[in-house]
């Protein structure tokens, strides 16, 4: 396998301000997301991608004079968090347009004990250095529930679509896995998150 050559990040957007904690996420297949100190997010065409380079095709701005703490994504939405706790995100159309969706919703939490995001079908999944879990509404950002999911730190989180299952991974030891229903009319209510199983102690006495 050959691999193609890298690009100083500096050299890809000279203007912005780059940190060695950049977020990273790929859309679609098609696009890289860069996330900076400034609140930008650099969108590059992978579509384009060659020995030559990457092609910058737009900037996306979030809070300003924030940091780009978390990003996220699937083939529909961009997601970012910012460091002044708010979450925004964009529709993901055909001809690199990112339409807004959420503009700056408040989380009311500490973003900087933010340590993953992931997306569902219908929720946006937010993981925290105390061990909670919250899920918001993709399109309202509205909080659907909040779950005490770890005893110390959630760390990592994935989703299958499939099954319907979120898993998460603290620092408590613990792997669970949690059920999702998957019911967009349920975005208007609280809701809960139910856990199915605690999977595993990973290397805890």
């Amino acid at each position: 396998m050959e691999p193609f050559p890298g690009h100083r990040i500096e050299e890809l957007t000279p203007s912005a301000e780059w940190s060695m904690n950049t977020c990273l996420t790929v859309l679609i297949d098609s696009f890289i997301c860069l996330g900076n100190c400034q609140g930008q997010i650099s969108v590059f065409s992978l579509d384009s991608y060659c020995r030559d380079g990457l092609l910058h095709c737009r900037t996306l701005q979030t809070s300003a004079r924030s940091k780009v703490h978390q990003l996220a994504g699937d083939p529909l939405q961009l997601v970012a968090a910012d460091s002044t706790g708010k979450i925004w995100s964009w529709s993901v159309g055909k001809a690199v347009s990112f339409d807004p969706v959420l503009k700056g919703v408040a989380t009311n939490m500490n973003t900087l004990l933010l340590n993953t995001m992931v997306l569902t079908e219908f929720f946006i999944c937010l993981g925290y250095g105390n061990g909670t879990m919250r899920l918001l509404c993709r399109d309202t950002g509205s909080v659907y529930c909040d779950v005490y999911a770890h005893a110390a730190a959630l760390t990592a989180m994935a989703y299958n679509s499939s099954s319907q299952v979120l898993v998460s991974v603290g620092e408590d030891g613990l792997i669970r896995a949690w059920a999702i229903d998957e019911k967009q009319e349920e975005c208007k209510v609280r809701g809960s998150c139910s856990a199915l199983i605690t999977f595993i102690r990973t290397g805890k006495n």
